[in-house]
C-alpha cells in the first residue's frame, strides 16, 4: 500500500511541478497527509487504510488526466525500497497531525497552506530517499523529520498571532527563546524539538 501510495504521489509531482505557478491543490496535499498518516499507523483499521488509498487513487487518476506532460505509471508495481524505516517517522507525524487537527477545530476547518505545502515537501524528501541508497534515503527522511516539524510549528504560531491577546506573554517569552536556542539542531529523534511543540501545544491549548 506504501508503494502504490509513493506511486500516486509521484504522479501528483509530475503534473504538480508545473501546475503549482497557477495554484497549489492544498486540498489534494491534505489527502496526501492524511492517507500516509493512516497508511503508518497501528491503529487505523486495513478496511479504513483501503478506502483513503482508493479515494486518493480516484482523485489522482481524475487531477492527471489529459495532462500532457505527465508520465503514466501502475502505481502498484512503483518500485521503491527502505519501506519498513517509514514507521519511525510516525512519531513526527503524530505531532504534525495533532497541531494540524487543533488548527482546524479552532478555525472552522480551514485548511493552512503553508503547513501543508512543509508535509508536501517532506513526501518530496521521502520520495527522492526511497528510490535510493541507504545513505540518501536516512539524509532525506531527516529532512522530512524537518519540514514536518517546522509546519506543525507553523499551525501553532498561525493561532497565537490571531489571539495574541490571550497568549500568555511570559511563557511566549521563554518559549521563544528556547526556540532560537535550538537552531539547528535537527528534529529527527530530538528531545529539544519535542519538547518545544509540546510547549506550543499547551500554550495554545490554554487559550480560553
Amino acid at each position: 500500500m506504501i508503494k502504490e501510495f509513493f506511486g500516486l504521489f509521484y504522479l501528483f509531482l509530475r503534473v504538480d511541478l508545473i501546475e503549482s505557478f497557477k495554484k497549489r491543490n492544498i486540498r489534494i496535499i491534505y489527502l496526501f497527509y492524511i492517507t500516509f498518516f493512516a497508511l503508518i499507523s497501528s491503529k487505523i483499521s486495513m478496511e479504513k487504510k483501503e478506502a483513503l488509498l482508493k479515494n486518493l487513487r480516484e482523485i489522482i487518476t481524475e487531477y492527471i488526466k489529459n495532462k500532457e506532460y505527465i508520465e503514466l505509471i501502475d502505481c502498484r508495481d512503483f518500485e521503491v525500497s527502505n519501506l519498513s524505516s517509514l514507521k519511525e517517522i510516525y512519531e513526527t507525524l503524530n505531532m504534525f497531525s495533532v497541531a494540524m487537527n487543533i488548527f482546524l477545530k479552532k478555525n472552522e476547518n480551514t485548511l493552512f497552506k503553508q503547513s501543508l505545502i512543509e508535509s508536501y515537501n517532506a513526501f518530496s524528501h521521502i520520495l527522492n530517499g526511497i528510490k535510493s541508497s541507504d545513505t540518501s534515503f536516512n539524509k532525506n527522511v531527516r529532512k522530512a523529520y524537518n519540514h514536518f516539524y517546522r509546519g506543525a510549528l507553523d499551525y501553532y504560531k498561525t493561532i497565537i498571532r490571531k489571539e495574541f491577546e490571550k497568549i500568555d506573554k511570559e511563557k511566549l517569552k521563554e518559549l521563544r527563546f528556547e526556540e532560537f536556542s535550538s537552531i539547528g539542531i535537527e528534529a529527527s529523534n530530538n528531545k529539544i524539538k519535542k519538547e518545544i511543540i509540546d510547549k506550543y501545544k499547551k500554550l495554545v491549548t490554554e487559550i480560553k
